[in-house]
């Protein structure tokens, strides 16, 4: 620290005394490049208000260097490190599946810029953009919006990376396509551009290998006599792209339970599941793996009582109502239990018929808090926790104690504003 501040000092000097000159300027930049670097090593936790307002120092240093001599090396340089730190940032994230019609929100990443505009674009459920490359960008930006609005973001005066919550009205089934632009316009030159596809469906499922049980997103409840088509990711060498061809269908059975292991080709490679149940549909372009093995069959269990083994092969998916909190938030969650039928080996709903503790940790891996709750009769558990409202951030997990394997949620908690929300049509 030292010596960086007497190269500080040193600089200042050489900048009063030589400012005039066009040789001046490159001690101009050197010293808006030291602030920078100052800006970039600032710690929310541990940073003082000079570290935090570092770009900001760094951003006039540069400004005053660049318009007194703008040919000059120092004022070129001075120019470049101006414009990287006045460049936009724009990154908008959604939860990758939402439930129908209840309001959501997206997380917004942002820098230099005082509002996101916003397109909502409907999606066929088959409809792919696979990479995106400028023809599927000029594909989207000329795509019909189901809805426009503009966000206006809060106005920072630190010039350093900032993150809000923003409103998304409730939705009907369907897959979507979230547009952003930095610029109202949604130009692809001199701009910044943010896609961000999701789902809406009231559809979940739970996997253990090629088993399935596919159930309510809001109750938990089994979601009997669902269809599920099964896709295959296959690569074509002929067209140099991925494709995908259709697989077996299955009837889900009044638990939800479908096991695709023994119709589905006997190959490697990766799996899409599309679901449907009534007039809603969840299919995730998220691929599963898929792996081949020839099972010899249900192996000879040790005499226990059925409790006693289902609570050996008992585990249970924990569910949150996002990804991303900010401290003293509230996290709801869910928790389905799963196991096996002890005579046949197949999934069954875990029902434990006593209380399940839930324990959330922090980033230290220290124990925040704990509930214990009782499942309902479809297997599942339902609670909340408040997130400390100061201290750590980062990640957090929730884990069900007891079950032989357990299955933990990560979830993020770091700072963030949330601005205020209005709509333009």
């Amino acid at each position: 620290p030292y010596k960086s501040r007497l190269y500080k000092q040193t600089l200042e000097s050489i900048y009063t005394a030589y400012k005039t000159l066009p040789e001046g300027a490159q001690a101009g930049y050197l010293l808006a490049s030291w602030w920078k670097e100052k800006g970039d090593s600032y710690n929310t936790a541990t940073g003082t208000a000079e570290d935090k307002m570092a770009y900001v120092k760094a951003m006039e240093t540069a400004t005053a260097a660049a318009k007194a001599f703008p040919d000059s090396e120092g004022g070129i340089n001075a120019q470049n490190l101006l414009n990287e730190l006045q460049q936009w940032h724009l990154r908008v994230q959604v939860e990758k599946v939402n439930t129908i019609n209840q309001p959501f929100r997206a997380h917004v990443s942002f820098n230099n810029i005082n509002a996101v505009h916003f397109r909502l674009i409907a999606l066929d459920s088959k409809e792919d953009y696979g990479y995106f490359d400028d023809l599927a960008w000029r594909r989207i930006t000329n795509s019909k919006a189901l809805k426009s609005w503009t966000q206006p973001l809060p106005i920072m005066k630190d010039a350093r990376q900032h993150s809000v919550e923003v409103k998304i009205d409730g939705l009907p089934a369907g897959k979507y396509l979230l547009v952003s632009s930095a610029a109202p316009s949604f130009a692809l030159e001199k701009n910044v551009l943010n896609a961000a596809m999701f789902y809406v469906s009231n559809i979940a499922f739970v996997q253990d290998g090629s088993k399935y049980f596919v159930l309510d997103r809001i109750s938990g409840a089994p979601i009997a006599n669902a269809n599920v088509q099964v896709w295959r990711s296959v690569y074509d060498y002929n067209d140099r792209k991925t494709a995908k061809r259709k697989g077996s269908s299955f009837t889900a059975d009044k638990n939800g339970y479908v096991d695709i292991g023994n119709k589905v080709e006997k190959e490697n490679g990766n799996l899409l599941l599309q679901i449907k149940s009534g007039n809603d549909e969840l299919y995730i372009d998220d691929a599963i793996s898929s792996y081949y093995y020839d099972d010899a069959g249900p192996q000879k269990v040790i005499d226990e009582d059925e409790l006693t083994w289902q609570r050996k092969n008992a585990r249970y998916y924990v569910f949150s109502d996002r990804s991303l909190y900010r401290p003293g938030q509230t996290v709801y969650f869910k928790a389905i239990g799963i196991s096996k039928d002890k005579a046949t080996g197949q999934p069954i709903v875990y029902k434990p018929g006593s209380k399940q503790q839930v324990v959330l940790y922090n980033a230290n891996n220290q124990k925040v808090a704990s509930l214990e709750l009782v499942p309902n009769d479809f297997g599942s558990i339902n609670g909340q926790f408040k997130l400390p409202a100061t201290g750590l951030t980062g990640n957090f997990r929730l884990e069900v104690q007891g079950p032989n394997t357990m299955m933990p949620l990560y979830i993020r908690v770091e700072e963030y504003k949330r601005p205020k929300f209005s709509v333009a049509f």
